[in-house]
């Protein structure tokens, strides 16, 4: 199913520094992280600190709508330019009572980031989550036209509340106190590595 269409029809765009009012309809509907409720008031903080760094570009979110425009959801990401990478951020789908679509909704914000990141000559990224949430993104998989590119590396299985080895990776995340998390990094394949390579 790689390179499928999506079946759902849905646009997807970067957020702008003029996108808080949607940030926040998108995860005041369904405020959760890592299985933890999170507060409107953290809700709405988290949305102003992601503008000004978007302002910085030190983040990037992909917001996803409906033919019609209407909401679905988001998938932000935070660029490692010391190192030419990236790192998957949180990740959002509006709490419409439906579930169906919703690795079609992931894939194609996923699709954008990783499409962004590759034209920066950015070829690998890392996602830190519980064991649980990293086999529900392989369902994401057939939906995807970018991800199949990819090949995933387990790297450090982090205890439940505290840090990781990597410094770096634990200033992109929320340390999970219940849980513990794997971080996994994403490499692209050489095929499509030499590919872009040649084009520059």
């Amino acid at each position: 199913m790689h390179g499928v269409r999506y079946s759902l029809d849905v646009k997807v765009r970067f957020a702008n520094e003029n996108d808080l009012s949607v940030l926040e309809e998108i995860y005041l509907s369904n405020p959760y992280s890592n299985k933890r409720k999170v507060s409107e008031d953290d809700v709405k903080l988290w949305c102003k600190l992601t503008i000004d760094k978007i302002k910085e570009n030190a983040r990037h979110v992909a917001i996803v709508t409906d033919n019609s425009g209407s909401l679905l959801g988001f998938a932000s990401a935070n660029p490692v330019h010391t190192i030419g990478g990236w790192m998957q951020g949180l990740t959002v789908m509006k709490n419409l009572g439906w579930v169906d679509d919703t690795p079609i909704i992931i894939a194609a914000g996923f699709d954008l980031l990783i499409e962004h990141y590759e034209s920066l000559g950015y070829y690998k990224f890392w996602d830190i989550a519980t064991e649980r949430m990293l086999r529900a993104r392989s369902i994401i998989m057939p939906y995807s036209k970018m991800l199949h590119r990819y090949r995933h590396f387990d790297e450090e299985i982090i205890p439940a509340g505290q840090p990781g080895k990597i410094k770096l990776w634990d200033m992109h995340r929320r340390i999970n106190n219940t849980h513990k998390v794997i971080s996994r990094m994403f490499v692209l394949d050489q095929q499509y590595r030499l590919e872009l390579l040649n084009k520059k």
